[in-house]
């Protein structure tokens, strides 16, 4: 990263290194961030079961989920489950240490604007 001469703003530089086997994550990333497993992988949208699969195809496994918290119809955060059924959807996930993810398990589907705005800006290809 390079930061111009005579730059006025603020900015957030943060500086790592690749984990050791066995170390937590301090910093997490989404798996679909380019460079890691499920970058552009259609993944969005399909059943706990599918990409539980999807993911041990590339060596990862999943050590809990996020389910959604709603009051009211409103979405407000969410709670850590150890399991929760197969047939949630994914909207979803991230690393807490090499090979190992958290995925982010829904009961409703993520709408296709956003799927497409994601890949979109990932350099994926869209519906």
């Amino acid at each position: 990263m390079n930061i111009p001469v005579g730059f006025k703003g603020t900015a957030l530089v943060t500086v790592g290194r690749k984990a050791r086997p066995g170390e937590k994550y301090d910093v997490t990333t989404t798996w679909d961030a380019k460079g890691e497993p499920m970058h552009c992988v259609p993944f969005a949208n399909k059943t706990v079961a599918e990409v539980r699969a999807m993911l041990t195809e590339r060596g990862v496994r999943i050590s809990r989920f996020v389910v959604p918290e709603l009051t009211a119809g409103k979405a407000g955060g969410g709670s850590e489950q150890a399991s929760v059924p197969d047939t949630r959807l994914v909207r979803g996930g991230f690393f807490t240490e090499p090979g190992v993810a958290v995925v982010m398990a829904h009961t409703t589907p993520l709408p296709q604007r956003v799927i497409d705005a994601r890949n979109k800006a990932e350099g994926c290809a869209t519906s």
